[in-house]
């Protein structure tokens, strides 16, 4: 395989550093304007004594000068509970951090979200937007889940999800209501259905005409190593339930997905739709993915697109994704190169954009 590296055009590059504790400490983003790489942006991360993110910083290269672009603030509790995030915007006039939006998050003593509430910066006040609230059961599972939005100076009750679930702790239902005023109607609701832990069925449900109406739901199977076989999709019909897609997965020795198959049913009769293949190397790793569909005026599979990826020392070196052009071949759209520093403390990710010259 040959590669037209001319033909590709670089969209952006970005630089990271890492700490020693191998967080992100700094990244600059490069992109290419009139054929040359130019600086655009930094963001800057800065932690606490215990390795705790506190701020980032964005800035932009301007005019060969870094100025300030957006910042986000966070909070965390002894528990390292992320309990307040507040987003920046920099004012070149009056040279401040600008408040945007806020979301504060309450936890239990055992670490679960309570309460999350979002509010925006309006008047130089922060006021209400959205908030969640979480309740749990005895057994620490998340039994409701309540939405309020702000109107008119008040907390409007949006919807709740009510979640129930199996002596083994799956979940079995989650019956979505909503308010209308003062009044509580039932909008949607999904049960799940398990053999042996694994789900085998998940079916939709609308409320109409005060009753549940079934929609669609999706069937799966399994082997002895607990690996997807197979699943499907049934609509209901006069007739009753039809199963309208079906998904076959298929499996090597070394258990690496080898290809999705997807079918139709068209005029009662099940027709190949899509699959995508999957290439590895002798190390196991995916080395190809390609996307085709099938022609039934041909009666042959044809190329759509792939993604190639490549390694050196066991890290992914390069991507490259290609869409494929009838009476052409391969044509490259995108890829992104990766470099590492001996110390590992570095890397590079390069994006680039393949400009198709056959093209009109």
């Amino acid at each position: 395989m040959t590669w037209d590296l001319k033909a590709f055009t670089s969209s952006d590059s970005i630089y990271f550093t890492y700490n020693s504790f191998g967080k992100p400490d700094l990244n600059y983003i490069y992109k290419i304007v009139n054929g040359i790489w130019v600086l655009d942006s930094k963001r800057k991360y800065d932690y606490s004594e215990n390795s705790i993110l506190k701020e980032d910083i964005t800035e932009k290269f301007v005019a060969d000068t870094w100025k300030n672009s957006s910042k986000n603030e966070y909070i965390f509790n002894e528990n390292n509970n992320l309990i307040d995030s507040t987003y920046f915007t920099w004012n070149d006039t009056t040279s401040q951090w600008i408040n945007n939006y806020k979301t504060s998050t309450t936890f239990s003593p055992e670490g679960k979200i309570l309460i999350s509430l979002g509010q925006r910066w309006q008047n130089n006040n922060w006021v209400n937007n959205r908030q969640y609230t979480y309740v749990y059961n005895s057994q620490n599972q998340l039994d409701t889940m309540f939405s309020k939005r702000w109107q008119q100076n008040s907390w409007r009750n949006n919807a709740f999800v009510i979640y129930t679930y199996n002596e083994n702790g799956f979940m079995t239902e989650a019956v979505t209501q909503t308010y209308f005023g003062s009044n509580i109607s039932n909008f949607s609701k999904i049960t799940y259905n398990y053999e042996n832990d694994l789900l085998v069925e998940l079916t939709n449900y609308a409320w109409q005409n005060n009753d549940w109406v079934m929609q669609d739901k999706y069937k799966f199977t399994y082997d002895e190593n607990k690996k997807l076989l197979t699943s499907s999709r049934q609509s209901i019909q006069n007739i009753g339930w039809l199963t309208t897609t079906q998904n076959f997965f298929f499996y090597d020795q070394f258990n690496n997905k080898v290809r999705d198959l997807t079918q139709r049913l068209i005029n009662q009769q099940w027709q190949d739709y899509r699959r995508i293949n999957y290439f590895y190397d002798n190390q196991n790793n995916l080395i190809t993915e390609q996307t085709q569909a099938w022609s039934s005026s041909s009666n042959s599979w044809s190329n759509l697109e792939k993604t190639d990826y490549n390694y050196k020392n066991q890290k992914l070196h390069f991507k490259y994704t290609s869409t494929w052009k009838n009476n052409v071949g391969w044509i490259y759209s995108t890829s992104s190169t990766y470099s590492y520093t001996d110390s590992e403390n570095s890397s590079t990710v390069t994006s680039q954009r393949y400009v198709d010259s056959t093209s009109t």
